[in-house]
């Protein structure tokens, strides 16, 4: 799908992530056991935007399906210098 919408993309090396198991609001309460280390994956593509724009529901529908299907707390998508959180998944 994102070859389609770039017309390639760059996969990164497994890569070392953390997330936190519960809400922590500053580094003094923060524990060693807090934080979960796991090995993650990054993709990148540049977009064609008429590409973006016909896939952008096919894209949406895949990123929900993802955080459901692998059990993920939050999925992130990074666009046009903006960050978002899925966190919430369509049934």
């Amino acid at each position: 799908m994102l070859t389609i919408i770039g017309g390639g993309t760059t996969t990164m090396p497994p890569a070392d992530g953390t997330w936190l198991k519960k809400d922590i609001e500053s580094i003094e309460k923060l524990k060693d056991e807090d934080i979960v280390w796991e090995k993650t994956t990054l993709i990148s593509t540049h977009i064609y935007e008429a590409h973006f724009g016909n896939n952008l529901s096919v894209l949406r529908k895949f990123l929900h399906r993802f955080g459901k299907e692998t059990n993920q707390g939050e999925v992130a998508f990074e666009f046009d210098g903006s960050f978002f959180r899925i966190s919430k998944y369509d049934h």
